[in-house]
């Protein structure tokens, strides 16, 4: 399994995969089922970096550079469909190469009306309520 997972990786240069579980946590005895929800997030994103290629991403209306995120968290479904409570802690990498730091890049190197940042590691809560 470790192996198929290298090569995948090493074969996408870009892509996206998540993955959670439900794990049932409601006590013995109670009509409302309660659901906690480990869940782990990977997205890659790679692009040029070269100052020579930095011409092409501009035409083509694209981003330059390379960041990677991993976010790995814990949902609680307290009233599942209704009211959900999360906690997460999201790492954050990247390179914009030797592209401009106002230029085109992805979402690490900018944000749009501020240009050139470089987007750090957090940790995020949450609660959904859907009524």
């Amino acid at each position: 399994m470790r192996k198929h997972l290298l090569i995948f990786f090493c074969l996408f240069s870009t892509f996206m995969f998540r993955t959670g579980l439900n794990v049932e946590a409601s006590r013995k005895g109670s009509e409302t089922k309660r659901f906690l929800e480990p869940s782990l997030m990977v997205y890659r994103f790679r692009s040029a970096t070269a100052l020579e290629d930095y011409p092409s991403v501009v035409a083509t209306n694209y981003l330059g550079g390379e960041e990677l995120v991993i976010s790995s968290g814990l949902n609680y479904h307290l009233l599942p469909g209704k009211v959900k409570l999360g906690l997460h802690y999201v790492a954050t990498s990247g390179d914009r190469g030797e592209l401009p730091a106002d230029g085109r890049l992805s979402l690490h190197h900018s944000q749009e009306g501020i240009g050139g940042i470089q987007r750090g590691n957090y940790i995020g809560m949450e609660v959904v309520l859907n009524y």
